[in-house]
């Protein structure tokens, strides 16, 4: 006899108040009814409820007198299970979806399948990342079970719905019919500028907190002096970065060769790629979800972030940018041996301590700010 607490559990289910609920209630009876012809019949009128509705819908349903008699009998019949017989053939029948597993024990009593037990357990989320076609297929008591010449006997079935990978993964016969040898294009490598000004990498920085209106700062690298622009911006759409780049590069140093840029929208737009043709410029877009291929900008915008944290509090980063600009340029680079400043003009840039503390020279308002910021830095 079934435990009399399954049976209460079952038996104290109550009236579903919507699709979802009902669902459920629908499924369980067609899965542990011992007579599947009449639990098609009790559930045709619980089935013209659902119809016209979402699956997964949390609206109330329209219960009526008529759906009392048929879902109080599908739960009956859900909570009869039959007696074991010791002579009957027995069949043991799993199933398992992404999210939980389930059993049922039958008999074949009188030529039909007569329910004896049930086993359901629902999977925790670090079991949902495991594949069960590969668990059964490492499993080698399972292996060996199908293998073995004894009266138990394992078969599988194959049912709709059901993901379609879990079966091609343990399909001998597909394993064998995929492709598993691809050709991978390689990565071009970026070739390494040797004049001036030839290539700039361009990106965005942002949003950033608010500095004089300002959330987005633009930012462009020379790919061979290492000589860096950054413009604050309002907003980061095409129209400001095009004009942007314009007055803040392109008028100091001239038209370009080429522009590396990422993927972005302002980049991708083609009011961008008619600047690229009024400029006589061929752009380069990096791969996507690749940022190491614009990694000279990438890491530019890393040590702006780090200064601009490193600045006193409240942050105006829009008045001190120039100050960590400066510091950017007259930094050795490793990788060349030079700093931006001496590569551009020949020579070093004279640093603001060798001038701004001299004695004799007229107190600024904003000289104890612009000292404060410099240590800083």
């Amino acid at each position: 006899m079934p435990l009399s607490q399954k049976v209460d559990a079952i038996q104290g289910i109550s009236t579903p108040c919507c699709t979802l609920q009902a669902q459920g209630i629908l499924g369980d009876g067609q899965l542990l009814s011992q007579v599947p012809e009449k639990c098609r019949s009790l559930i045709s009128p619980l089935n013209d409820l659902l119809k016209g509705t979402k699956k997964t819908s949390s609206k109330p349903l329209q219960w009526t007198a008529q759906s009392d008699h048929p879902f109080t009998t599908l739960k009956n019949h859900i909570t009869h299970l039959a007696y074991p017989s010791p002579d009957a053939p027995i069949t043991f029948t799993t199933d398992a979806s992404a999210k939980a597993v389930g059993a049922v024990l039958q008999q074949q009593v009188n030529g039909a399948n007569v329910p004896v037990a049930f086993y359901s357990q629902r999977l925790n989320p670090a079991l949902h990342k495991y594949s069960l076609a590969r668990e059964q297929k490492d499993d080698q008591e399972l292996q060996e079970l199908m293998q073995a010449m004894t009266s138990f006997q394992l078969q599988q079935f194959y049912v709709t719905g059901t993901p379609q990978k879990l079966w091609d993964e343990a399909c001998v016969v597909c394993q064998s019919a995929k492709v598993h040898c691809h050709t991978k294009t390689p990565l071009q490598p970026l070739p390494t500028p040797t004049q001036h000004f030839h290539t700039v990498h361009i990106d965005i920085l942002g949003p950033l907190s608010e500095s004089r209106g300002n959330h987005y700062i633009l930012t462009c690298i020379d790919g061979a002096t290492r000589w860096v622009e950054a413009t604050p911006m309002l907003d980061a759409t095409t129209d400001p970065v095009a004009y942007h780049f314009l007055t803040s590069w392109v008028t100091h140093f001239g038209a370009l060769h080429v522009i590396i840029t990422d993927q972005g929208p302002q980049f991708e737009s083609r009011a961008w790629q008619d600047l690229m043709d009024f400029l006589g410029a061929k752009r380069h877009k990096t791969s996507a979800y690749h940022p190491q291929a614009n990694r000279m900008i990438e890491y530019c915008h890393r040590c702006l972030k780090k200064a601009l944290r490193a600045l006193p509090h409240p942050v105006n980063y829009v008045a001190l940018l120039p100050i960590i600009l400066l510091n950017r340029r007259v930094t050795e680079k490793e990788d060349i041996g030079n700093s931006p400043a001496e590569l551009t003009y020949e020579e070093d840039l004279r640093l603001l301590g060798q001038f701004a503390l001299q004695p004799g020279m007229p107190a600024l308002v904003f000289l104890p700010e612009l000292q404060q910021a410099m240590q800083a830095l």
